[in-house]
């Protein structure tokens, strides 16, 4: 058996030499990747949302004319008018349209900081879990007035958790379908032809009934009492800008 001294090139002066020129330790880099990794993952949940892979701030595309913004005590300006058309993704990045495609829509636009919004969708999930007919009519929910440093958030965790059956478009920063929409308070309700008019909007907390007479209008065109008035309580009002 060869001793160390034995073989070529090697001898305990190269050995403390090599050893003085090792360099830092392989744990402290193991431990800086470490860092590093978790940094990362901090950063991504940061910017995806809270313990999912939920976009929370989406980009959408809006065209057509924008709605006057709604105003409950008064005969709404823009019944009968084109609705405007927005493309965007849902929560999980799939594409998702708002657009004039033929079929009657009702849209739902929701804050998850909302407190009626929060009272609101239990009471529509429940009414569709009990066979709520929807028949021809496109529902479509609208996330918007996010904001990352106000409660309940992130909101496809919250709809998730309510068992919210909709697609959900996933509104920008700021906020423009809700904007092109005439967005003034939440929950919103916006009710759509089977030619992209707008039938009726409304806001506040509607209940099932109220709802289900949105379906209709949006399948018969023809705007109903039994949601107007803005809602049966007062609608969360949009937070000043700046």
């Amino acid at each position: 058996m060869n001793k160390r001294s034995d073989i070529p090139g090697y001898s305990a002066g190269s050995s403390s030499r090599a050893s003085s020129k090792s360099g830092t330790p392989p744990w402290i880099w193991i431990g800086v990747a470490a860092v590093v990794l978790v940094a990362l993952g901090i950063a991504l949940l940061l910017t995806v949302g809270g313990g999912s892979n939920d976009l929370t701030v989406g980009q959408v595309q809006v065209s057509g004319s924008v709605l006057t913004p709604y105003q409950a005590d008064q005969q709404d300006p823009s019944a009968g008018k084109p609705a405007p058309q927005v493309t965007g993704t849902d929560f999980a990045g799939a594409p998702l349209e708002i657009v004039n495609n033929g079929q009657p829509k009702v849209l739902i636009f929701l804050a998850h900081w909302c407190p009626v919004c929060q009272r609101e969708v239990p009471v529509l999930v429940a009414w569709s879990e009990a066979g709520g007919n929807t028949d021809g009519v496109e529902v479509i929910g609208v996330a918007t007035g996010i904001d990352r440093t106000r409660s309940n958030w992130p909101p496809g965790d919250w709809l998730r958790n309510e068992r919210w059956p909709w697609p959900t478009l996933v509104d920008d920063a700021d906020s423009r379908a809700g904007s092109v929409f005439g967005l003034t308070s939440f929950p919103y309700f916006v009710a759509i032809d089977a030619q992209g008019n707008v039938v009726e909007r409304v806001s506040g907390e509607i209940g099932g009934p109220a709802f289900e007479a949105l379906i209709d209008a949006a399948r018969t065109g023809v705007p109903t009492t039994a949601a107007g008035g803005g809602g049966a309580s007062t609608p969360v009002e949009l937070p000043p800008v700046g």
